[in-house]
C-alpha cells in the first residue's frame, strides 16, 4: 500500500535536469546526441538568454514514469494489489522513482 501511495502521491513537481553524457543516448526511442543545442540561463527580466555551456539536457519527473500505462497499466486508479505480483520486485521497483534514482536518490534512503 505505501509503494502505490507513493506512486500517485508525487507530491511537489519538478523537472530534474540530466546532462547527455558521452555518446548520444537513447531515451524513449529516440537518439539523442550530445551536445546538439546550448543550454540557456535567464539572464535577466528581460528574458535575454545567453547559452553558457554546449550541452544537450534532458529533464524528466517522476509523474511522467508512475503515470505511464506501459509501466502501470490503470495508472489513474489505486490499486496496491499490483505490488503484491511475484515478479513486482523485479518489474515494478525498479520505476517507483518517487525519491529518484541512482547518483542523486534521496540521501535518506541510503
Amino acid at each position: 500500500m505505501i509503494k502505490e501511495s507513493l506512486r500517485l502521491s508525487h507530491g511537489a513537481v519538478s523537472l530534474l535536469p540530466r546532462v547527455v553524457g558521452p555518446g548520444p543516448a537513447v531515451i524513449g526511442g529516440f537518439s539523442v546526441p550530445e551536445g546538439v543545442r546550448p543550454y540557456y540561463i535567464l539572464y535577466s527580466i528581460l528574458t535575454t538568454l545567453i547559452a553558457f555551456q554546449s550541452q544537450t539536457v534532458v529533464r524528466s519527473s517522476s509523474t511522467f514514469v508512475h503515470y505511464n500505462s506501459e509501466i502501470f497499466p490503470e495508472p489513474d486508479i489505486f490499486n496496491p494489489e499490483r505490488w503484491l505480483a511475484s515478479d513486482a520486485h523485479q518489474t515494478l521497483d525498479p520505476w517507483l522513482v518517487a525519491f529518484s534514482k541512482g547518483p542523486r536518490i534521496c540521501q535518506g534512503i541510503k
